[in-house]
């Protein structure tokens, strides 16, 4: 991953990302979760610099069922949207 700039953990199969794992884009983005051929497939999360995350069920590589999203934090309050679009 030396030439993207990206960073992977966890398992090779067959010669793809597979399995539980941890890989972070240049941005210092960070998806947490399974993985099925190099793409993001089950449940993960994205992890943002800024602090937001987006927790989802993946299929090939796109979210299908989004969980929550928070959008930011401030020091003592997090906003949340659910799967409704609704914010906690």
């Amino acid at each position: 991953m030396d030439f993207t700039g990206s960073s992977y953990k966890g398992a090779i199969q067959n010669g793809w990302m597979e399995g539980q794992a941890e890989y972070t884009f240049p941005t210092e983005t960070k998806y947490e979760g399974e993985m099925k051929e190099g793409m993001f497939h089950g449940k993960g999360v994205l992890h943002f610099p800024n602090g937001s995350k987006h927790e989802a069920t993946w299929e090939n590589g796109k979210a299908i069922q989004v969980r929550s999203y928070i959008f930011f934090h401030f020091p003592r309050v997090v906003i949340i949207a659910d799967t409704f679009g609704f914010i906690c």
